[in-house]
């Protein structure tokens, strides 16, 4: 990767798009208690259908929720929105089963919102990082959604005490669109009046946030995962490469 000419982004830099899941939040600390929230979906659903007079062994209810995953991704691949709804159709149809439609409401309301039985946990320095940089540069959120609906993640951005520093939160369940889709990072440049090139965006998959960036004409940020390294392609390769949020404000800041 080349150097980064960091003088040359604060000069024309105005506006800043961050990701959610990996980028602002810990995606790998998704549980409560000492049950993941997929477990605890996954042994609702089970519970929910068997209440309902349908019985299947926890393994069966797993293999469900893996189906689901699968026709997420290929909703992803296509750059299409995907929400529970989709996902409950899915399970359901993988297990043949036929519930009450107050059934199916009530469980897609406990996946959609089994998150908020915590306040989901920012990287170390997150918070303070997105207020400093709110005080020099506008700031916006794009992010794509699936079991968790943007209302959801909005309560967890306030519980977070960030939501107020995004003057737009742009979410794939209200555009239609996810990542890496154009639309999703043009609303941020029809929203400040400004040009791409005055636009970055920080994120940590390369497929949507850095190969969505460069499309759109914005600095392209990536949030290092070594995961993740192997699927930089020509066309997504950042513009400049951090460890964490609080790396990047540092270096924009200081």
């Amino acid at each position: 990767m080349e150097k980064i000419d960091l003088q040359q982004i604060r000069s024309e830099l105005k506006v800043i798009s961050f990701d959610l899941w990996g980028t602002l939040f810990d995606d790998r600390a998704l549980r409560t208690d000492r049950m993941s929230f997929r477990e605890r979906r996954i042994r609702y659903f089970q519970r929910a259908l068997r209440e309902s007079g349908t019985r299947i062994d926890y393994s069966t209810a797993k293999a469900a929720y893996d189906v689901a995953r699968r026709v997420f991704d290929e909703y992803w691949r296509r750059q299409e929105a995907f929400d529970a709804d989709i996902g409950m159709n899915a399970m359901l149809d993988f297990v043949g089963a036929q519930i009450p439609d107050s059934v199916r409401k009530n469980i897609i309301r406990y996946f959609q919102t089994v998150v908020n039985l915590v306040t989901l946990r920012m990287y170390p320095g997150t918070r303070e990082a997105i207020q400093q940089l709110a005080r020099r540069y506008r700031l916006a959120l794009i992010s794509d959604t699936g079991w968790t609906p943007s209302w959801v993640l909005r309560e967890q951005l306030r519980r977070n005490q960030i939501l107020d520093a995004f003057s737009i939160t742009v979410f794939s369940d209200e555009t239609g669109v996810c990542k890496p889709h154009p639309i999703m990072f043009s609303k941020i440049t029809e929203h400040f009046h400004v040009a791409p090139r005055q636009c970055m965006h920080v994120g940590d998959i390369p497929f949507t946030d850095l190969l969505g960036a460069k499309r759109a004409g914005f600095y392209a940020t990536w949030i290092y995962k070594p995961d993740y390294e192997a699927e930089i392609t020509p066309e997504s390769t950042p513009d400049w490469v951090v460890h964490s949020v609080a790396d990047m404000a540092h270096g924009l800041l200081d």
